[in-house]
């Protein structure tokens, strides 16, 4: 049985644009049970029986968080060498999502006060919010006439700050 598209061998939903904390959890979980954890928290050792074993491990880790990229997403990680870096790397560019995050937990604590949001007023806090070097995407996205939603505009925040990283134009 082949993944379907947004799930893989394991069993675990990609990586997406709003998901990174509750993904590398899941990740953690399964590099864990495969005994290939240490990979992330330490670095090889000299020895070549030691090296070997951690090279070993370090491609397993690889293969599994690697297994759990939506394609995507793929080219932020493609050719960098070891799982450990793979998740630093995927830790900087998603730390940019950490904004939409917090706006989600507020919007959470509105709804659990009993107020009453609709999925066009989570999009536009969560737009009226976004830091100043986001105003250009800001302003596209006012302008599309699509129903605005959350993962829409957090996937467009997404491939925007991953282009700002890059030194592309912002949309």
């Amino acid at each position: 049985m082949f993944p379907s598209a947004n799930m893989n061998y394991l069993d675990i939903p990609a990586l997406t644009s709003s998901n990174f904390s509750n993904w590398l959890w899941r990740i953690e979980v399964c590099l864990d049970k495969e005994s290939v954890k240490s990979v992330l928290e330490t670095s090889p050792s000299e020895k070549a029986e030691e090296k070997a074993d951690f090279e070993s491990k370090d491609k397993k880790a690889q293969l599994i968080i690697i297994q759990g990229i939506s394609d995507r997403h793929l080219k932020i990680v493609n050719g960098i060498k070891t799982a450990k870096d793979v998740v630093t790397t995927l830790r900087n560019v998603f730390a940019r999502t950490n904004h939409s995050v917090q706006v989600e937990s507020l919007l959470r604590e509105f709804e659990a006060a009993e107020a009453s949001l609709d999925e066009i007023d989570r999009a536009c806090y969560l737009l009226l919010t976004m830091p100043e070097s986001y105003n250009t995407v800001i302003t596209a996205l006012a302008t599309m006439t699509i129903e605005l939603t959350n993962e829409f505009i957090k996937g467009r925040f997404l491939d925007t700050g991953m282009r700002i990283k890059e030194g592309r134009a912002s949309f």
